[in-house]
């Protein structure tokens, strides 16, 4: 809200905790998750885990609109599905090329000519699709899937920031080129307090980015 009043983050989650049970959610229902300002980072409390810092985001916008101001305002980016990481027990670290997955599906509702020859589900080939856009298949990463480019282990195990903004700007960049910039936006360690309103602005520059038709893919936590 723009009075900073109530604050809230919309978090799609159970796709990748398997206490939900679910698999790939192609219509995302989003949690609300009040967001809690600390001295230097905001916090968030993810049910059963608990709290969490957020750190920064990696964040997806169209070069041709570049986003400066913070859209103070309640935005949801409602085509986005919620996929699932858990396809394959060999492969515990699949989480940043999967939420990648789930923002170019977003993209591509604004954006009909990105993720040419990937369905949306649900159906048994839009998940056979997801496999192959994550990973690149059941027995072994490829190159050229979000994972392979984000530089994930052959074991899985996960991806740095870094490699989630190189590999999914890598992707964009074949895709549609010179169409979009994926960068980090960080929460640097300030000197003394960080201000309530900088912290809130961090969340304005997400949603204007979701707003121009891209987003942020990844919050990184920090847990506590």
């Amino acid at each position: 809200e723009g009075t900073g009043v109530r604050d809230v983050v919309f978090v799609c989650d159970p796709g990748d905790n398997s206490l939900e049970q679910i698999g790939h959610a192609w219509r995302g229902k989003p949690r609300e998750l009040p967001v809690h300002f600390r001295e230097q980072r905001p916090t968030i409390v993810l049910q059963p885990t608990g709290p969490f810092t957020v750190t920064g985001a990696v964040v997806v916008s169209p070069r041709s609109q570049r986003v400066k101001a913070p859209r103070m305002a309640e935005t949801r980016a409602r085509a986005m599905p919620d996929l699932s990481q858990d396809f394959s027990a060999q492969w515990p670290g699949l989480c940043g090329p999967t939420s990648g997955a789930d923002v170019l599906f977003w993209m591509q509702d604004r954006d009909a000519t990105l993720l040419a020859g990937y369905e949306r589900g649900p159906s048994n080939d839009a998940d056979d699709g997801v496999i192959r856009l994550i990973a690149g298949g059941l027995d072994h990463i490829t190159p050229v899937s979000l994972a392979g480019r984000m530089g994930v282990n052959p074991d899985g195990m996960g991806a740095t920031n870094e490699g989630m903004r190189a590999g999914l700007q890598a992707w964009l960049d074949e895709d549609a080129p010179a169409a979009w910039s994926v960068e980090l936006d960080w929460f640097e360690d300030a000197d003394g307090e960080r201000p309530r309103v900088a912290q809130r602005e961090f969340f304005g520059r997400l949603a204007a980015a979701t707003e121009a038709g891209g987003g942020r893919y990844s919050l990184s936590l920090a847990r506590h």
